[in-house]
């Protein structure tokens, strides 16, 4: 996910398994992007359960 939010021109932190993004109240951009990618990291985590 980090990858993909830094592709996406989003700043995020990562600590151990953390992941840590600015989420401002007038700015939909960021938190649609972090939205589609989780959304995206999902999918492909159910992809690959037997």
């Amino acid at each position: 996910m980090m990858r993909a939010l830094v592709v996406s021109n989003v700043l995020a932190r990562r600590e151990d398994t953390a992941l840590f993004v600015p989420v401002h109240p007038n700015s939909e951009a960021v938190s649609n992007t972090v939205v589609q990618i989780h959304c995206l990291a999902l999918q492909s985590i159910t992809e690959r359960a037997p």
